[in-house]
């Protein structure tokens, strides 16, 4: 029996999967990147100013101004980085700013330059979406009569209309109450509100303070009190039984048995010094898909057996030196 042997994957194309892939968004006032992405972008060495609204209505600042490696004009190049932010995004309106057409089909999208193209139909269009010019979208009535077109300006610079599907409010507090590792609810409350959690998305102080989750985790991960049972204050007093009672004469021993003699207290006590670093456990999660302020992304957890208390400190990365650092700061 012949088996044909698996043919080897063309180069060209191992060397297309191997790259970052963008979304062509036309509902993106911008063009945006997670962080991730920066290496296959154009450091400009320039912070953005810009501020994206999300999908859910939250708000993410952008940190720095970048730019695409492609052979486009600069009005299309831009791109802003985002803390967070999965999957990046080509702006269609940039594209047409720039002095590009982009035609959709269930093929492709092809982005034309629109000084030298020239587009011909047969009939008129089935659907018109007017731009806006506070939004620079392309906007469209639901309802097929409704003829004026409305637009409410927004407080932010740019929006992000198309990114993924967002589970619900109580399914997102859950989602970020473990991924902060159960924290408890003032405490937590109280971080977010300082804005050290500002670049999670949809994280918002009055969400996790209406749908805060209440889990075992949080329970017995902040438990500071020893077992119970471990150290018990209740006395069983010595039981003064009568030997002639219980005791078996032996054959050929006096009639009178022995005397009984109590048991002799003292007053020693013995001590063992056991050195705490030695009975810490710890070790430390992944990489969590949201970035603290400080850009702290995991989590060193460590087990206090004796005192049964769970640490959790943040680290940048899993470095020696970020170990340490952490380390010190739970035995402390």
């Amino acid at each position: 029996m012949n088996i044909e042997q698996p043919k080897e994957m063309d180069p060209r194309w191992i060397k297309i999967l191997e790259k970052r892939l963008a979304i062509l968004d036309s509902g993106a006032t911008s063009g945006a990147a997670g962080e991730e992405d920066e290496e296959a972008l154009f450091d400009t060495g320039q912070s953005s100013n810009k501020t994206f609204m999300f999908p859910n209505g939250t708000t993410q600042k952008a940190t720095k101004k970048m730019m695409l490696k492609h052979d486009l004009r600069d009005g299309a190049l831009e791109m802003n980085i985002i803390p967070g932010l999965h999957k990046p995004l080509l702006s269609v309106s940039k594209f047409a700013d720039a002095g590009y057409t982009t035609i959709f089909d269930k093929n492709q999208a092809r982005v034309y330059d629109a000084s030298t193209t020239t587009l011909i139909a047969s009939k008129p269009p089935v659907l018109i979406a007017p731009r806006c010019k506070q939004s620079g979208l392309w906007e469209t009535p639901l309802e097929q009569e409704a003829s004026q077109h409305a637009s409410t300006p927004e407080d932010v610079d740019d929006k992000i209309n198309i990114i993924f599907d967002l589970p619900s409010a109580k399914e997102t507090t859950r989602w970020h109450h473990a991924s902060a590792g159960f924290p408890e609810k003032a405490p937590f409350l109280k971080a977010i509100g300082n804005g050290n959690y500002s670049t999670w998305p949809g994280l918002t102080y009055e969400m996790m303070s209406k749908h805060y989750p209440e889990s075992i985790e949080a329970k017995k991960g902040h438990m500071k009190g020893p077992r119970q049972g471990i150290k018990s204050t209740k006395v069983n007093p010595l039981e003064n039984v009568a030997l002639d009672e219980t005791r078996i004469k032996i054959e050929g021993e006096t009639s009178n048995p022995p005397a009984y003699e109590p048991p002799i207290k003292h007053n020693d006590v013995y001590f063992y010094v056991w050195d705490m670093s030695e009975t810490i456990y710890s070790d430390d999660t992944g990489a969590f898909p949201y970035i603290l302020q400080f850009g702290k992304k995991i989590i060193m957890v460590a087990v206090h057996m004796d005192a049964n208390y769970i640490f959790a400190e943040t680290m940048k990365n899993k470095t020696d030196s970020e170990r340490i650092h952490a380390y010190q700061k739970i035995i402390d």
